[in-house]
């Protein structure tokens, strides 16, 4: 419905409000619980990393220098916003579950190691040179968030 669309994802954050919930926009299932959060499709801030659909003849792609596998959701909405393109979240449900070692799904976050890593030390090694480059990279759009991350808060 809206030409200049750039970036595509089942979930996605709205500008951050300070002293108000997050809003996550979208449809998806992880091992927190099931969501369809509305209205969508709703224009968002940012993009998680479970889908996402690009507008490639835009001139949108993954940065090759983003070090590390962690905050490209926010850097292909950002790219897309320095270009005056929109990012939306959008009614494409997806299942976002994790197997425990002994293949079977996770029913809840609490029961994933690999869930409760994401708030280590170790974690955070990983993740902080994204979010470092990220926000070097985009500083004029500060504040802004992921559906896990807020940058430049006040």
């Amino acid at each position: 419905h809206d030409p200049r669309w750039g970036v595509l994802g089942a979930v996605g954050a709205l500008p951050p409000a300070p002293g108000s919930p997050k809003p996550l926009p979208g449809h998806w299932c992880d091992p927190s619980g099931y969501w369809r959060l509305s209205p969508l499709p709703s224009e968002v801030d940012s993009l998680d990393e479970q889908w996402l659909g690009l507008r490639k003849e835009r001139g949108l792609n993954f940065d090759v220098h983003l070090p590390g596998f962690h905050c490209y959701g926010i850097d292909l909405s950002l790219a897309a916003r320095e270009r005056g393109l929109r990012s939306y979240a959008i009614d494409a449900f997806v299942w976002h579950k994790h197997r425990g070692p002994n293949g079977y799904l996770i029913s809840r976050r609490e029961d994933s190691a690999k869930i409760r890593r994401r708030w280590s030390e170790d974690f955070m090694e990983e993740f902080q040179p994204s979010a470092d480059y990220v926000e070097r990279k985009w500083r004029k759009f500060l504040p802004f968030q992921t559906t896990s991350w807020t940058w430049g808060a006040p």
